[in-house]
């Protein structure tokens, strides 16, 4: 039986939302940059895991980046999610589950990523578990991609993670961090108005609400 993607609750995370897809566009090149300065040429033989994986979306750039379907694997607390990101392809490994409790043995993974999933963890001793999970099941010399809010003055009902706070929840980590992401209050009331001028809002620092992140773990 088809799974027919869920509608989401809102229109702001929506494909086509010019802002959304203007934060999505930055946020890829601006990492591939940065793999590509650790001297990565692709993600071909990786075995990449997804915290926090909702539909599946980012499986799809990175099979464009070069991983194998097969090397793909997710986790997300929401059964619909997961049901979509299973759709997506036969071969993904995507599981219902706590970032609290990951499912796979010590070491399995060369690169796990994060998207706005911490910032959604309310309970310190929640995000401390989960980023020791993340720990555990990353390789020494692993990367860890990191994206999440740092400022979020608009939604009481997330816990912003600075740049001190994601040292502390992974230390001794070598980190390559910025500050991206037109605010998205500002981005969804220019962005339709003028591309230009959220182009150009997008590159003021003080405007940028998240922090891009490779993480890579020590070696011992």
């Amino acid at each position: 039986m088809k799974v027919k993607p869920t509608r989401a609750a809102s229109d702001r995370y929506a494909a086509f939302n010019i802002a959304n897809l203007m934060a999505i566009q930055q946020r890829e090149r601006l990492l591939a940059e940065m793999l590509a300065r650790r001297g990565m040429k692709d993600l071909r033989d990786m075995e990449i895991l997804d915290v926090g994986c909702g539909w599946g979306s980012f499986f799809l750039r990175l099979i464009l980046w070069g991983a194998l379907p097969s090397s793909l694997h997710g986790i997300d607390l929401l059964p619909d999610r997961v049901s979509v990101a299973r759709a997506r392809h036969p071969s993904f490994d995507v599981v219902e589950g706590s970032a609290t409790k990951l499912p796979w043995e010590n070491g399995r993974f060369d690169m796990v990523t994060q998207f706005t999933t911490f910032s959604s963890i309310l309970s310190v001793d929640d995000r401390r578990s989960s980023a020791a999970e993340i720990d555990r099941v990353l390789r020494p010399t692993g990367l860890l991609i990191w994206y999440d809010f740092w400022l979020n003055p608009s939604n009481p009902g997330t816990h912003p993670i600075t740049v001190a706070q994601l040292s502390a929840l992974f230390p001794r980590y070598e980190r390559d961090v910025r500050r991206v992401t037109l605010a998205p209050p500002i981005a969804r009331a220019i962005a339709p108005r003028s591309r230009i001028l959220a182009s150009v809002l997008q590159e003021v620092w003080a405007l940028k609400s998240h922090l891009l992140g490779v993480l890579v773990k020590p070696n011992g």
